[in-house]
């Protein structure tokens, strides 16, 4: 499941992260490569924040250092 979560991240999707000083740091899906998977992620001001590929967000979100952030429903 969580897996088949990651991979459906699309841009404009969010993401928390911990902080190496146990903060936490929203992020968004802003650009997702279609050959390496990859997903690059930027803050609310557009500043990249890290690039991930699925397994390493899928085994961040594992040990709880990501969180997957569901979109508000309005």
């Amino acid at each position: 499941y969580l897996v088949e979560r990651v991979e459906k991240l699309e841009r404009g999707d969010w993401v928390e992260f911990q902080t190496q000083d146990g903060g936490k740091l929203k992020a968004k899906v802003s650009w997702r490569s279609p050959i390496s998977r990859k997903l690059l992620f930027v803050n609310a001001q557009g500043i990249k924040i890290a690039d991930k590929n699925v397994a390493e967000l899928v085994e961040e979100v594992r040990r709880g250092e990501a969180t997957i952030v569901d979109p508000v429903v309005a």
